[in-house]
């Protein structure tokens, strides 16, 4: 599995060069288990243009909601988003406060994508029931080589890891990845080994 988060700026949003990428994704990739992660303005174009699995980058708690700029679980399953990502660190609300967000992703039958940035709240991640972990050490160099067990979780990279992904590819489930097709590529191309 491969989440590509696209990330607020210009650049990356459904623009021109969004949906150029978005088409060459389906293209070359038609067949690869791919989610799109567009931010919460263009969820609902990505969704209903490009008829791709589409994730929310962020998801707010149901106590948030009488506050503007949050987003629920029945709202995202609604529009049909497939799931959301929580504790992003664009939008950090904490392994502990995690658990109740992750109940209404399941009563709204979206999937939950937790993120978290140490081993210990992995652990704790596993334990909360998110439908998957992600994961965003500090760097991908300071886990290579180590011993626990990673085949639950999609690591979050950038493209400074790149030289590392190799030593992951059959420990993990996948990758959440910015839109660039060059990682896109040498992720496809150590999975096929």
């Amino acid at each position: 599995m491969i989440i590509i988060n696209f990330h607020s700026n210009n650049e990356q949003t459904i623009g021109e060069n969004g949906e150029k990428l978005i088409h060459k994704i389906r293209q070359s990739y038609y067949n690869s288990n791919i989610l799109i992660a567009p931010n919460l303005i263009d969820i609902k174009d990505f969704i209903n243009k490009f008829k791709m699995p589409t994730i929310a980058q962020n998801i707010s708690h149901s106590s948030s909601y009488d506050s503007m700029g949050h987003i629920s679980a029945k709202a995202l399953s609604s529009i049909g988003a497939i799931g959301a990502i929580l504790n992003s660190p664009e939008h950090r609300i904490g392994i502990n406060t995690s658990y109740d967000i992750i109940n209404e992703c399941k009563e709204n039958g979206i999937l939950s994508f937790l993120y978290a940035y140490n081993v210990e709240d992995l652990s704790k991640s596993l334990a909360l029931g998110a439908d998957y972990q992600i994961f965003k050490p500090s760097s991908i160099k300071d886990i290579v080589g180590k011993v626990f067990n990673l085949d639950h979780v999609l690591m979050d990279i950038k493209s400074s890891d790149m030289l590392h992904i190799g030593s992951l590819i059959g420990r993990i489930k996948g990758f959440v990845i910015p839109p660039d097709v060059n990682m896109l590529n040498l992720i496809n191309k150590n999975y096929a080994q």
